[in-house]
Protein backbone atom coordinates (compact mmCIF):
# COMPACT_ATOMS: atom_id res chain seq x y z
CA UNK A 1 0.00 0.00 0.00
CA UNK A 2 1.42 3.69 -0.55
CA UNK A 3 2.02 5.54 1.77
CA UNK A 4 -0.31 8.80 1.96
CA UNK A 5 1.42 12.02 2.16
CA UNK A 6 0.63 15.01 3.54
CA UNK A 7 1.41 17.93 1.94
CA UNK A 8 1.05 21.66 3.10
CA UNK A 9 0.34 24.47 0.67
CA UNK A 10 0.05 28.08 0.65
CA UNK A 11 -1.94 29.16 -1.64
CA UNK A 12 -4.84 31.98 -1.42
CA UNK A 13 -6.33 30.90 -4.87
CA UNK A 14 -8.90 27.93 -3.52
CA UNK A 15 -8.73 26.70 -7.35
CA UNK A 16 -5.68 26.96 -8.13
CA UNK A 17 -5.00 24.10 -5.02
CA UNK A 18 -8.11 22.50 -6.39
CA UNK A 19 -6.09 22.64 -9.90
CA UNK A 20 -2.93 20.93 -8.16
CA UNK A 21 -4.87 18.01 -5.99
CA UNK A 22 -6.20 16.96 -8.94
CA UNK A 23 -3.13 16.66 -10.67
CA UNK A 24 -1.90 15.01 -8.47
CA UNK A 25 -4.35 12.51 -7.94
CA UNK A 26 -4.34 12.45 -11.76
CA UNK A 27 -1.01 11.23 -11.21
CA UNK A 28 -0.99 8.68 -9.21
CA UNK A 29 0.02 10.28 -5.69
CA UNK A 30 -1.85 9.70 -3.04
CA UNK A 31 -2.06 13.41 -0.77
CA UNK A 32 -3.74 14.98 1.55
CA UNK A 33 -3.61 18.66 1.47
CA UNK A 34 -3.89 21.47 4.08
CA UNK A 35 -4.09 24.85 2.52
CA UNK A 36 -3.15 28.09 4.62
CA UNK A 37 -3.29 31.88 3.00
CA UNK A 38 -1.26 33.68 6.15
CA UNK A 39 1.77 33.34 7.72
CA UNK A 40 -0.01 33.16 11.15
CA UNK A 41 -2.11 29.95 9.72
CA UNK A 42 1.09 28.55 8.02
CA UNK A 43 3.01 28.68 11.65
CA UNK A 44 -0.16 27.13 13.05
CA UNK A 45 -0.16 24.55 10.44
CA UNK A 46 3.58 23.62 10.28
CA UNK A 47 3.82 23.52 14.47
CA UNK A 48 0.79 21.22 14.76
CA UNK A 49 0.98 18.75 11.77
CA UNK A 50 2.87 16.46 10.30
CA UNK A 51 4.15 17.30 6.40
CA UNK A 52 6.00 15.56 4.05
CA UNK A 53 6.58 18.62 1.85
CA UNK A 54 5.05 22.30 1.76
CA UNK A 55 4.03 23.68 -1.89
CA UNK A 56 3.44 27.62 -2.07
CA UNK A 57 2.63 29.77 -4.94
CA UNK A 58 5.40 32.49 -4.91
CA UNK A 59 2.85 35.69 -5.07
CA UNK A 60 0.71 35.99 -2.26
CA UNK A 61 -1.37 39.14 -0.60
CA UNK A 62 0.46 38.91 3.17
CA UNK A 63 4.28 37.41 2.23
CA UNK A 64 5.67 35.76 -0.49
CA UNK A 65 7.31 32.78 -1.59
CA UNK A 66 11.02 33.77 -0.02
CA UNK A 67 8.84 34.56 3.09
CA UNK A 68 7.38 30.84 3.59
CA UNK A 69 10.75 29.44 2.98
CA UNK A 70 12.13 31.77 5.23
CA UNK A 71 9.95 31.02 8.22
CA UNK A 72 9.83 27.18 7.39
CA UNK A 73 13.58 26.91 8.02
CA UNK A 74 13.71 29.48 10.82
CA UNK A 75 11.47 26.82 12.68
CA UNK A 76 14.15 24.13 11.44
CA UNK A 77 12.21 22.09 9.28
CA UNK A 78 13.82 20.73 6.59
CA UNK A 79 11.35 19.42 4.81
CA UNK A 80 11.31 19.66 0.90
CA UNK A 81 9.68 23.58 -0.16
CA UNK A 82 8.58 23.59 -4.05
CA UNK A 83 7.63 26.88 -5.18
CA UNK A 84 4.27 26.87 -7.77
CA UNK A 85 3.66 29.83 -9.42
CA UNK A 86 1.91 31.82 -12.29
CA UNK A 87 5.16 33.75 -13.34
CA UNK A 88 8.85 33.79 -11.49
CA UNK A 89 11.71 35.63 -12.80
CA UNK A 90 15.17 33.74 -13.54
CA UNK A 91 16.72 36.02 -10.54
CA UNK A 92 13.99 35.42 -8.27
CA UNK A 93 14.25 31.41 -9.04
CA UNK A 94 17.77 31.37 -8.57
CA UNK A 95 17.08 33.27 -5.21
CA UNK A 96 14.86 30.51 -4.16
CA UNK A 97 17.25 27.61 -4.89
CA UNK A 98 19.99 29.69 -2.95
CA UNK A 99 18.38 30.04 0.09
CA UNK A 100 17.03 26.39 0.45
CA UNK A 101 14.07 25.77 -1.72
CA UNK A 102 14.14 22.13 -3.52
CA UNK A 103 12.60 23.27 -6.59
CA UNK A 104 9.70 25.36 -8.68
CA UNK A 105 7.24 24.42 -11.44
CA UNK A 106 5.15 27.40 -13.11
CA UNK A 107 1.63 26.58 -13.05
CA UNK A 108 1.25 26.18 -16.53
CA UNK A 109 3.70 23.09 -16.55
CA UNK A 110 1.72 21.45 -13.42
CA UNK A 111 2.64 17.98 -15.49
CA UNK A 112 6.30 18.68 -13.62
CA UNK A 113 4.95 18.63 -10.41
CA UNK A 114 4.46 15.21 -9.65
CA UNK A 115 8.33 14.02 -10.93
CA UNK A 116 9.61 17.12 -8.99
CA UNK A 117 7.72 15.64 -5.58
CA UNK A 118 8.55 12.47 -6.14
CA UNK A 119 12.42 13.34 -6.73
CA UNK A 120 12.42 15.58 -3.92
CA UNK A 121 10.71 13.29 -1.45
CA UNK A 122 13.70 10.70 -2.72
CA UNK A 123 16.34 12.71 -2.26
CA UNK A 124 15.09 13.87 1.56
CA UNK A 125 14.93 10.42 2.68
CA UNK A 126 18.53 9.81 1.11
CA UNK A 127 19.80 13.05 2.81
CA UNK A 128 17.87 12.00 6.06
CA UNK A 129 19.35 8.84 6.31
CA UNK A 130 22.82 10.24 5.58
CA UNK A 131 22.24 12.51 8.13
CA UNK A 132 21.21 10.13 10.79
CA UNK A 133 24.06 7.38 10.06
CA UNK A 134 26.50 10.62 10.45
CA UNK A 135 24.87 11.57 13.87
CA UNK A 136 24.99 7.37 14.64
CA UNK A 137 28.70 7.67 13.86
CA UNK A 138 29.68 10.79 15.37
CA UNK A 139 28.06 8.80 18.98
CA UNK A 140 29.94 5.77 18.30
CA UNK A 141 33.35 8.06 18.35
CA UNK A 142 32.24 9.80 21.43
CA UNK A 143 31.94 6.67 22.76
CA UNK A 144 34.97 4.94 21.54
CA UNK A 145 36.95 8.50 23.03
CA UNK A 146 35.07 8.09 26.55
CA UNK A 147 36.19 4.59 26.51
CA UNK A 148 39.97 5.60 25.48
CA UNK A 149 39.77 8.08 28.25
CA UNK A 150 38.57 5.85 31.03
CA UNK A 151 41.26 3.04 30.31
CA UNK A 152 43.65 6.03 29.26
CA UNK A 153 44.64 3.89 26.17
CA UNK A 154 44.38 5.54 22.00
CA UNK A 155 45.00 4.88 18.92
CA UNK A 156 46.72 6.30 15.71
CA UNK A 157 46.72 5.95 11.87
CA UNK A 158 49.77 6.63 9.84
CA UNK A 159 49.38 7.75 6.29
CA UNK A 160 53.01 7.04 4.77
CA UNK A 161 52.60 8.44 1.35
CA UNK A 162 52.80 11.92 3.29
CA UNK A 163 53.78 10.72 6.63
CA UNK A 164 51.71 12.29 9.14
CA UNK A 165 50.12 10.75 11.88
CA UNK A 166 46.22 11.10 13.31
CA UNK A 167 46.10 10.46 16.95
CA UNK A 168 43.04 10.03 18.80
CA UNK A 169 41.99 12.67 21.85
CA UNK A 170 43.51 10.03 24.37
CA UNK A 171 46.23 9.68 22.74
CA UNK A 172 47.32 13.27 22.41
CA UNK A 173 46.51 13.34 26.23
CA UNK A 174 48.89 10.44 27.29
CA UNK A 175 52.14 12.37 24.84
CA UNK A 176 51.45 15.71 25.80
CA UNK A 177 50.67 16.89 22.93
CA UNK A 178 48.00 19.43 21.66
CA UNK A 179 45.27 18.40 19.50
CA UNK A 180 45.72 21.44 17.10
CA UNK A 181 49.24 20.18 16.13
CA UNK A 182 49.30 19.46 12.42
CA UNK A 183 51.49 17.37 10.56
CA UNK A 184 53.00 14.77 12.75
CA UNK A 185 55.39 12.76 11.53
CA UNK A 186 55.96 9.41 11.94
CA UNK A 187 59.59 10.00 13.13
CA UNK A 188 57.96 12.68 15.48
CA UNK A 189 55.58 10.40 17.02
CA UNK A 190 58.12 7.42 17.33
CA UNK A 191 60.56 9.12 19.62
CA UNK A 192 57.67 9.51 21.90
CA UNK A 193 57.19 5.95 22.55
CA UNK A 194 59.37 3.42 24.93
CA UNK A 195 62.04 2.44 23.60
CA UNK A 196 61.29 -1.72 24.32
CA UNK A 197 58.08 -1.10 22.19
CA UNK A 198 59.50 1.08 18.86
CA UNK A 199 60.63 -2.72 17.76
CA UNK A 200 56.85 -4.03 18.44
CA UNK A 201 55.66 -0.80 16.33
CA UNK A 202 57.50 -0.86 13.62
CA UNK A 203 57.30 -4.99 13.51
CA UNK A 204 53.59 -4.29 13.41
CA UNK A 205 53.42 -1.38 10.43
CA UNK A 206 56.27 -3.78 8.47
CA UNK A 207 53.52 -6.84 8.59
CA UNK A 208 50.64 -4.64 7.51
CA UNK A 209 52.53 -2.90 4.43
Amino acid sequence: METLLHFLYVEDNPQDAELVRATLEADNLPCTITRVETPDAFITALTSGSFHLVLSDFSLPHFNGLDVLRLLRERHFDIPFIVVSGTIGEQLAVELLKNGATDYILKDQLAKLSPAIKRALVEYDEHTKLKQATEDLKQREALLQEAQRIAHIGNWVWNPGTNVIILSAELYNIFGLLPEQENLTYEAFSSRIFPADLSYVQSSINTST
